[in-house]
């Protein structure tokens, strides 16, 4: 696709809309400039452009299917190579934005025309910030991908980059009918966030996003009842309110769904740096929903255990509270088969890895500098102590090395039990504090020793296949089982590691 470039334009999308009315250039091609002087944004609002972000319009020919879809075609297709150029995955907010951790880091105009009856180019104007981030009025802030990702782009190179991913995709089946609302679906924001829209300052009604329709339509559902209400246009009078972080925020509440135990986390506008903790109780959860604006309001929860998700469901609602489980998406990965080196290296498919596990995972990522990211120096093994004992291997690029899984303490304790005509069952939590490792010397204390040198072992042997690796514990057995560990390891806690993954999934990803 030929790109024609310019120091300076009034607007990107203005210059190639005469150039196609001319019949100088013939889509596919593209304008760019350095900057503008009336950038446009939707309903005509200005676009700042200070030199060094990205100010492009595509021309594209019309797409066989509707109309209506080439917004979301476009947004997927910058989406998507947004992530391979940063490593971030954006967050797409219908109708034309993109976000990441809340933050603004570009918007789509997309204008069509017409040629006689038929429809004529799509113009698809991109304003993306690479290295710096205007002030946005609120509800909004503003993010750039260099301080987010840590990596600089080049304009023109980014330019590029996209010209050939619409060359490739644009117009393709992989992006039309069911499989594009799947495309869009995936990056979009969480189902169950809060839409609210004002009257004279005051919240006049809210909303939870409820996804797309099968046109593209973004649908609302009451929160009280099953009522939807469908936005077909980009001119309307709600607003999307953010939850746990920036200016305007809305408390955002957490839940890890347990196979034995529940953990809360709840990010209010007065202590939205820490999380309060309730246990999973109903006068915990009472209190937390007398802390709350409104009722009913979302819980963001993950779970690998459908009965036990189901009974907290339950539970909640009893309290005004709406559980929205969060759903698998990459925040902070890269495609692992561009970032292995060693040909040997089976990647690990990450439609096979627990949302629990990836949370962990995810959640170590968000701690690190977007620097850190980055330089991919560190590897961490992430350790799930409980019901079931999980050992991740990730890098900082967000490459899974693969892991492993094995019976938590009390899981092996009790199989034991089951399996054999003798064995007594024992209670994990009335083991003795073990300094070492030892042989046992009674059953009980041989059965104790056996469950704790197996999890240990599997620590090790997943940490030992690794250069100084980072050895993070989490879960009701951590404490329990750091000791054992060879103190090379540096072993410690991250009590925290699921419930701050939660929070990167629901909000796509934590802003440093």
């Amino acid at each position: 696709m030929r790109i024609v470039s310019f120091a300076e334009l009034d607007s990107t999308s203005t210059q190639a809309a005469t150039l196609l009315a001319a019949g100088t250039e013939v889509p596919p091609f593209a304008v760019m400039a350095a900057t503008q002087t009336a950038g446009r944004g939707r309903r005509g609002n200005p676009w700042e452009s200070p030199v060094g972000n990205l100010y492009v319009t595509f021309a594209l020919p019309p797409l066989r299917a509707t109309h209506d879809a080439a917004p979301l075609v476009a947004a997927v297709i910058v989406a998507r190579e947004i992530a391979r150029l940063t490593g971030l995955t954006p967050t797409l907010k219908w109708p034309n934005d993109l976000l990441f951790a809340g933050k603004k880091i570009g918007g789509l105009l997309l204008e069509g025309s017409m040629r006689g009856d038929e429809p004529g180019a799509v113009l698809c104007g991109l304003g993306l910030n690479l290295s710096s981030a205007p002030e946005l009025a609120p509800p909004l802030e503003a993010g750039s991908l260099a301080a987010l990702s840590g990596r600089t782009l080049a304009p023109r190179a980014v330019a590029e980059a996209l010209a050939a991913a619409f060359e490739r995709e644009w117009g393709s089946e992989a992006l039309s009918g069911a499989a594009l609302h799947a495309a869009w679906s995936e990056l979009a924001i969480a189902p169950g966030q809060l839409w609210i829209a004002q009257e004279d300052g005051a919240v006049a009604s809210t909303r939870a996003g409820a996804g797309l329709a099968l046109d593209g339509a973004l649908v609302l559902r009451a929160l009280d009842s099953d009522a939807t209400e469908t936005l077909h246009s980009a001119d309307h009078r709600f607003r999307w309110l953010y939850q746990g972080h920036g200016r305007d925020a809305a408390p955002l509440v957490l839940a890890d769904v347990g196979n034995t135990r529940t953990k809360l986390a709840a990010h209010l506008p007065a202590s939205a740096a820490t999380a309060e903790r309730f246990a999973d109780e109903d006068p915990a959860l009472a209190a937390l929903a007398a802390t709350l604006p409104s009722r009913p309001w979302p819980i963001f929860a993950l779970s690998v255990n459908p009965a036990r998700l189901a009974d907290f469901t339950r539970r909640a609602a009893a309290h005004g509270l709406t559980v929205v489980p969060l759903t698998k998406r990459n925040v902070l990965r890269r495609d692992p088969i561009e970032d292995i080196a060693a040909a040997e290296l089976e990647v690990y498919p990450l439609a096979e890895l627990g949302i629990d596990r990836l949370a962990a995972c995810e959640g170590w990522l968000s701690t690190l500098s977007p620097a850190e990211r980055a330089a991919s120096g560190k590897t961490a093994i992430l350790v799930s102590c409980g019901t079931a004992l999980t050992v991740d291997a990730v890098d900082a690029n967000g490459t899974h090395y693969g892991g492993l899984i094995a019976p938590g303490l009390q899981t092996a304790l009790s199989s034991l039990h089951a399996a054999t005509g003798l064995l007594p069952l024992l209670d994990a939590q009335s083991a003795p504090s073990y300094a070492t490792l030892a042989l046992g010397r009674s059953t009980r204390d041989a059965m104790f020793q056996g469950a704790l040198h197996a999890a240990a072992g599997a620590v090790v042997a997943v940490a030992s296949r690794h250069v100084s690796p980072i050895v993070l514990l989490t879960g009701g057995d951590a404490e329990r089982l750091i000791p054992l560990l060879p103190r090379s390891l540096g072993a410690r806690l991250a009590p925290d590691l699921v419930l701050t993954g939660a929070k990167s999934l629901a909000l796509g990803g934590i802003a440093p």
